[in-house]
């Protein structure tokens, strides 16, 4: 939701995808070019960490920085919301699984 954009590449593909899921990969461009805080991406990479014991848990994630507003930085660095709604856009009437 950050970038308006579905994280994994080929969604159109039911197999496709299992298989991106299932090894991890996502569209890690999209997340890096969305003009999001470092903070923000840091707190999407991981949750979106394959081995579930290096990802955040549920009572981790509450306590990160990002979701905290730990430093004003973090607080207002949000994506420009332009791109984020023509993203939306594009993305909402494609993705059907």
């Amino acid at each position: 939701m950050l970038t308006g954009l579905f994280p994994y590449l080929d969604w159109e593909n039911r197999k496709a995808l299992k298989k991106q899921i299932e090894a991890g990969e996502y569209d890690r461009i999209a997340l890096e070019d969305c003009g999001c805080s470092k903070e923000a991406r840091e707190f999407v990479k991981l949750l979106l960490t394959l081995d579930p014991k290096d990802r955040l848990s549920a009572e981790q994630a509450l306590e990160h920085p990002w979701i905290n507003f730990e430093s004003p930085a973090v607080a207002f660095a949000v994506p420009n919301p332009d791109n984020v709604l023509t993203n939306l856009r594009y993305f909402h009437p494609q993705f059907k699984l």
